[in-house]
């Protein structure tokens, strides 16, 4: 089950352990943070864990998705760049921008206000077109992944005054938005006959075994 907008698509087909990844979330020190940065080193109000274990990466979360087809594995292996990490916003949010790694990005909710915290696209500008925000899935009870096109001017505003963080797990992504747009839709990034927990099993087009 997939909704589409113009720049995203909501996954409710695509099941991961949330749990598991909060569970990794409280288990980091605060030495294993980084301030996200511009192409030109200018700091973000993000900050970024990618201090995991590969192995790890793909626990009940991402070993469902063809990072070939995708385009992740191939060009993280060339170029020797991190293709997944948790990325965790402070109160206030983050800016209008464009992301200068990547084509886009499947997001995983992980911790946070989400039905606060939406991310809002733009034109050229500063004129809002779009947005979203996470929500739980409509096939199950963990949140629903959401692919993006982050060439796209885009926004995360979060509340002020809201102590609480929010932080999703992103898994970059090489494809050209409109080839990775047709894959999920088509339900190519998603490896077949699998028996694992990455895909609904009442999603009989995906290919995933009952047995």
């Amino acid at each position: 089950m997939l909704e589409q907008g113009n720049f995203y698509v909501k996954c409710h087909n695509i099941f991961y352990n949330q749990q598991w990844l909060i569970d990794v979330l409280d288990s980091l020190k605060p030495s294993d943070w980084v301030d996200g940065t511009s192409s030109t080193g200018v700091s973000w109000t993000v900050n970024e864990c990618r201090n995991i274990p590969y192995e790890n990466m793909w626990k009940d979360i991402v070993e469902n998705i063809d990072l070939d087809l995708i385009g992740s594995s191939e060009r993280d292996k060339e170029q020797k760049k991190p293709w997944c990490f948790f990325s965790k916003l402070p109160p206030g949010g983050i800016n209008l921008h464009y992301d200068h790694r990547r084509w886009g990005a499947i997001l995983f909710p992980v911790r946070g206000k989400f039905h606060l915290t939406p991310q809002i696209f733009a034109t050229e500008n500063y004129t809002e077109i779009e947005r979203f925000n996470f929500e739980k899935s409509k096939i199950h009870n963990n949140g629903t992944p959401v692919f993006f096109d982050s060439r796209v001017l885009h926004a995360v505003p979060t509340p002020i005054d809201d102590k609480e963080e929010r932080v999703v797990f992103a898994v970059n992504v090489h494809t050209h938005p409109t080839e990775m747009y047709r894959k999920a839709l088509d339900g190519s990034w998603l490896k077949k006959n699998t028996m694992n927990i990455g895909v609904s099993n009442d999603q009989p087009y995906y290919g995933v075994s009952n047995d």
